[in-house]
């Protein structure tokens, strides 16, 4: 079909208030359920063996702190350009959720040593770095992880400080402002929601 027999349909259509807006562009229609689904899961598995890959063949990365932050860094920063440049690729997508939860984990593995395994320096520290990767790195499910994970990280630190009975307010409190201010920046809307679930999900 040729682009002024698809305008007209569409004008046709719209007309007759079947569908709304600009005639969408071509290859625009999203894959079936069961093919994002399988193209998920093959993300995971695909950052799973490469994961084991790297725990067998480089070892030495967990064994210092130094190289386990630097690489835990790396990790996050590629998640972020593969979230940016393959925004609407389900494989993609969860390859670099994968990895960037694999960085997470070898960044907090360095701020224990750093910290001397002190709870509360710890969990500020990773409540910090949980709340730049919310805001650098541009994909829903990992600002709503980020976001949870930040959360309960700052709830973890108030307890070491003996100061939890802080925690569920701050929690409460941050959650309503982002609630009821979702549609009050429209660019930013997508944003809040997902530090909005983070937030409910930290509750």
């Amino acid at each position: 079909m040729s682009l002024s027999d698809r305008q007209s349909l569409w004008l046709q259509l719209k007309n007759a208030g079947l569908v709304e807006g600009d005639l969408p562009p071509p290859g625009a229609i999203a894959a079936p359920w069961y093919v994002r689904v399988m193209q998920g899961v093959a993300g995971w598995i695909g950052a799973l063996f490469l994961l084991l890959f790297v725990g067998v063949g480089l070892s030495f990365v967990v064994k210092s702190d130094s190289i386990a932050f630097v690489v835990g860094l790396t990790a996050c920063a590629s998640t972020g350009l593969l979230f940016r440049f393959q925004p609407d690729n389900d494989f993609a997508n969860q390859f670099g959720l994968a990895v960037s939860l694999a960085g997470q984990g070898l960044v907090l593995l360095a701020l224990g040593s750093w910290f001397h395994h002190h709870k509360g320096n710890i969990a500020l520290a990773m409540a910090l770095f949980q709340a730049v990767l919310f805001i650098l790195i541009p994909n829903f499910i990992h600002r709503a992880w980020a976001a949870w994970m930040g959360a309960a990280a700052v709830v973890v630190a108030l307890a070491d400080w003996h100061l939890q009975a802080y925690g569920p307010g701050l929690l409460a409190g941050a959650c309503a402002w982002v609630w009821l201010n979702e549609f009050q920046y429209g660019k930013h809307e997508s944003i809040l929601r997902a530090g909005g679930y983070g937030l409910v999900l930290a509750l």
